[in-house]
């Protein structure tokens, strides 16, 4: 067994001392940290079935399922109760919070639902008061939703000639089509499943 050199000893001894003094400066430099912004973005929660047609990206009604929207509760929970204290999800703003959405259902849903879990009864104002029942708890959160054929945001793969030009390259790409032989068997099944 060879011992450590002295040399490399001191070498070690001063690279865990560097090492131990930036850990302190990471340490100090993080806590001097003010979180400013949040930015969540998710799909939506469970849904129905949902049909669509390959050619055109058409889809058939799809809504979210109680499953769904109680997914999305808890995780506008879980991000209430992450970023509590920090002077972004404590209370409901409309000057510093916004919701969006795509303009379907289940989506519209599911940001409702997100609303209610990250702005809970407690988060907001006591002196507001609500014509609703006692029992139902107000989100009072709106949710913003442009019509489809506007989504450029959300919803902008039918819509960007960059991103359908990069798709296009990609599909026609030696990598994809070699991936497409290599599964021809279980595609020609799907083809016959789903005939679009």
């Amino acid at each position: 067994m060879n011992p450590i050199s002295s040399n490399a000893a001191s070498r070690l001894t001063r690279l865990l001392l560097v090492l131990a003094v930036l850990c302190g400066l990471v340490s100090q430099a993080q806590s001097a940290l003010v979180l400013k912004q949040v930015q969540v973005i998710t799909r939506h929660g469970a849904r129905t079935p949902l049909t669509k047609t390959a050619a055109s990206l058409a889809e058939g009604y799809s809504s979210l399922t109680p499953q769904g929207e109680q997914q999305m509760y808890l995780l506008g929970q879980w991000l209430h109760t992450r970023y509590t204290g920090q002077g972004v999800v404590d209370e409901y703003s409309n000057t510093f919070s916004e919701v969006h959405s795509s303009s379907y259902d289940r989506t519209l849903v599911s940001a409702s639902s997100l609303a209610l879990g990250l702005y809970s009864l407690a988060a907001r104002d006591p002196n507001t008061q609500s014509l609703l029942g006692a029992s139902v708890v107000p989100a009072n959160v709106p949710v913003y939703a442009v019509d489809q054929a506007n989504d450029i945001t959300i919803r902008a793969y039918d819509k960007c000639d960059v991103f359908n030009a990069r798709l296009d390259a990609l599909y026609s790409s030696a990598a994809w089509t070699g991936y497409a032989a290599a599964h021809s068997a279980l595609l020609a099944k799907l083809a016959i499943i789903f005939p679009e």
